[in-house]
């Protein structure tokens, strides 16, 4: 009798390690989970379930139709899309969900916004996280700053350098108002270490704020300046009279 009880409780177990074993296998893509969902009954007995997968995503929020002048900063730029289908579906058509925010007719300020999500067909939304956000329509400004040249090597002892001149001397910087307003000087910087001669250096000048902190999402025009400087050995001391 205890051989029978023992051969049984190993049965079970057994069969309890494969139900899981097989689980983790239908289970297995990357941010899905499975779930059953009974198609209406056949014409023959019994009812067919059909395995489908959701899976959770992160989708950048597209920004579409600000109106001409205007500029969106939105306080977050994707959100958590809970994306419904067939297993091979969502494997080869999750990529092509989209999020959105309409902007077209809003006037200038801050907006709270559904957010909208498209999907391929053979694919179902369940789920927008969050819903709603936060989007600032801004003017868009332009300003011209004068180039700031800033040396961060200078040649060894025995040289003079002059005067480093850039070309153009002034940009516009253009972009949302607030950002725009932040932007204190623009600069170019140049490398004079070990060399000699007559330097033109190409750079691409940065934006920055008070602090020197660059100033992000904001066009410098031109994107390039040239930057020139003359380094010339120092003239040699006249002699000593006796």
């Amino acid at each position: 009798m205890r051989g029978l009880f023992d051969q049984d409780f190993s049965t079970r177990l057994l069969a309890l390690f494969l139900a899981i074993v097989i689980w983790f296998v239908v289970a297995a893509d990357t941010g899905s989970r499975v779930v059953r969902t009974p198609k209406p009954a056949p014409a023959q007995p019994g009812v067919e379930v059909q395995v489908q997968v959701e899976r959770v995503m992160d989708a950048p929020v597209e920004l579409r139709g600000p109106d001409q002048g205007f500029i969106a900063v939105p306080e977050r730029s994707s959100v958590v899309l809970t994306v419904r289908g067939s297993r091979a579906r969502v494997r080869e058509a999750a990529s092509q969900v989209k999020a959105y925010v309409s902007l077209s007719g809003l006037a200038e300020g801050r907006h709270i916004l559904r957010v909208e999500a498209q999907a391929p067909v053979g694919l179902s939304i369940e789920e927008i996280d969050p819903p709603e956000i936060a989007v600032e329509l801004q003017r868009v400004v332009s300003k011209t700053i004068p180039i700031t040249i800033a040396i961060f090597e200078f040649p060894g002892g025995g040289f003079l350098v002059s005067e480093p001149v850039a070309e153009p001397g002034q940009v516009t910087v253009t972009g949302p108002f607030s950002l725009v307003e932040r932007v204190q000087s623009v600069v170019a910087r140049i490398d004079l270490g070990d060399k000699a001669g007559v330097l033109e250096q190409v750079v691409e000048p940065r934006a920055v704020d008070a602090s020197g902190a660059p100033v992000e999402s904001v066009t410098v025009h031109p994107p390039v300046v040239k930057v020139k400087a003359e380094i010339a050995p120092l003239p040699a001391a006249p002699p000593e009279s006796p």
